[in-house]
């Protein structure tokens, strides 16, 4: 997560997105999200709408992980791998599991 490996002792557990052709939910290491995904062409993508539950956690990258899905705007798939970027580059990845 923005270049830098995501610890347990960053989330309660690891976030997870588990994403449709049109929709995705999943985790935040602590809240559960969902929302809208928009493709805009090959390699492009968003996450306009979402909402997420607000219980208090311990997830103290939590704040960060939501901002860089808001300024997604691209993603590309390697290796069973999905990363996301925004207009300033890679911004996460995820491992298929």
């Amino acid at each position: 997560m923005n270049g830098k490996i995501v610890t347990e002792k960053d989330f309660s557990s690891f976030p997870k997105i588990q994403m449709t052709s049109s929709n995705f939910s999943g985790s935040t290491g602590c809240n559960a999200i969902k929302g809208n995904l928009q493709s805009h062409g090959a390699g492009k993508l968003q996450f306009p709408n979402f909402s997420s539950e607000t219980k208090k956690c311990d997830a103290k990258k939590e704040g960060e992980f939501l901002q860089l899905l808001r300024t997604t705007s691209g993603y590309s798939i390697e290796n069973n791998k999905l990363y996301l970027s925004n207009q300033f580059g890679l911004t996460m990845s995820f491992k298929k599991g």
